[in-house]
């Protein structure tokens, strides 16, 4: 059973060396084989001295609402060119030449081609992290689903695979429903792995508890299970027997594990 841990809510600000410590420290003793991390670029730092620790560390792209949040501060192209200045030298030639032939969808403003090249500039500023998996962020996954939009997630899925060479986690907060939705849009879901709400509670477990189950049991995808103790409502001795019974590849570990 694999642990997987999330950094983002120990990183809501640039973290003291005492609390670098005693995170890696929490990794390495419960042996977390993944740490997932939300990209903001204030972070990087300090994200950079937890990979040096021995800890591995999976981006999570792209970070729409910090996006957002710039947009509405500056405007779209402040946002980019914010952005596209902390890329490495070598990615500020190659991604327009990469996308030139994306231009007219730009200027168009095509929504899923802003969010493939926002994408394209967190994953190349997460390289030097020797970064391994990326995953999908939820907010995409679940809109693209939502609106029937099969060409954003597979244009994503293109980037994260073959240009960035990344094994995929697609995650999703509502598993029944995306897991069924990929297979009906023909896309090898054996490949990837999902990362969603599982435990004995059914909290957050979309469309039911039931479905979610299913999709675990079936075989024909990987999941790993987030949320398992319903944000400590549960007990780990409680929540770890029904998360391995349902043949999940992992879970991340709990915040109230220490």
């Amino acid at each position: 059973m694999e642990l997987w841990a999330s950094l983002d809510r120990v990183l809501t600000t640039v973290a003291e060396p005492g609390t670098l410590r005693s995170v890696t420290e929490r990794f390495q003793q419960h042996q977390v084989r993944l740490a997932l991390w939300t990209f903001v670029q204030e972070q990087f730092s300090a994200v950079q001295q937890i990979v040096n620790a021995g800890v591995q560390v999976a981006p999570i792209v792209p970070n729409l609402p910090a996006f957002v949040r710039d947009v509405t501060g500056g405007g779209p192209v402040k946002a980019m060119i914010g952005r596209f200045r902390a890329l490495p030298s070598g990615t500020k030639f190659a991604l327009p030449l990469r996308n030139a032939g994306n231009a007219l969808k730009l200027a168009k403003q095509d929504f899923g081609m802003g969010l493939s090249i926002l994408a394209e500039m967190e994953l190349a500023r997460c390289v030097p992290l020797g970064i391994r998996d990326a995953v999908i962020s939820s907010a995409v996954i679940d809109l693209a689903v939502a609106l029937n939009n099969r060409d954003v997630l597979v244009r994503l899925l293109a980037l994260v695979e073959r240009r960035f060479g990344l094994s995929v986690v697609v995650e999703t907060a509502n598993l029944g429903v995306s897991a069924s939705k990929l297979i009906e849009w023909g896309i090898d879901t054996q490949r990837l792995t999902y990362l969603s709400p599982i435990n004995r509670a059914g909290y957050g477990m979309r469309p039911s508890q039931a479905a979610c189950e299913l999709v675990c049991r079936s075989g024909r995808v990987r999941v790993v299970a987030a949320d398992i103790d319903c944000d400590g409502e549960l007990r780990l001795d409680d929540a770890d027997p029904y998360v391995r019974a349902l043949g999940v590849q992992g879970y991340l570990l709990p915040d109230s594990i220490r």
